[in-house]
């Protein structure tokens, strides 16, 4: 779960999903800030369905297809470690420039 809550809170993930940018490097960064045990190597990724990584290298994708379901309402970033039968789920959301604009117009 802690790979999971790492990827969903990291900043430069939501500016990746928001900016339709598939970074493959900013969610690996995420998953490896989460501390847990893993090897790269091992490591698979989806954007949606679509396969960007397969055993810890970029593998040939539809780049339109995926800057595609990047621009969609919902998202979903799904990275298998292949290192054990445990799982994580975590909510997040991106991260526009509205919203910084919006944060950043007064104080508490």
């Amino acid at each position: 779960l802690s790979a999971s809550r790492s990827c969903a809170a990291s900043m430069l993930v939501k500016t990746a999903v928001y900016g339709r940018d598939p970074n493959w490097g900013r969610i690996f960064m995420a998953v490896g800030k989460s501390q847990i045990p893993l090897d790269e190597s091992k490591i698979d990724c989806f954007v949606n369905d679509i396969q960007i990584v397969h055993a810890g290298k970029a593998i040939s994708y539809n780049v339109q297809s995926v800057v595609s379901a990047l621009a969609g309402d919902e998202v979903r970033l799904r990275v298998d470690l292949n290192v054990g039968d445990e799982t994580g789920v975590a909510w997040g959301c991106d991260l526009t420039e509205e919203y910084v604009v919006f944060n950043s117009a007064y104080t508490t």
